[in-house]
């Protein structure tokens, strides 16, 4: 057997050495790849959470408006469920 160093990359995660002494695991290919599925890969990032049906009241769970797009729940689950 021969030390090559500190682990960087294995079995698809991305190994970061924290100085504090511990590790942080990452998988920016898995995510890409999935981001592209499903079409999202020229998606802007958000630093707040979404908030549904903000346009016309505070309240989220109010009916839905003629006019406004209607979620696949089937896709949408197949993403979350996707990541993790």
């Amino acid at each position: 057997m021969k030390f090559l160093g500190p682990t960087v990359f294995c079995l698809g995660l991305k190994v970061y050495h924290v100085p504090t002494g511990g590790i942080l695991l990452h998988q920016p290919a898995y995510v890409n790849k999935l981001l592209k599925a499903f079409q999202m890969d020229q998606a802007n990032s958000l630093a707040a959470p979404m908030i549904g049906r903000s346009k016309t009241s505070d309240d989220p769970y109010q009916p839905r408006e003629e006019e406004e797009e209607v979620i696949d729940k089937s896709k949408y689950l197949t993403v979350v469920g996707a990541f993790t």
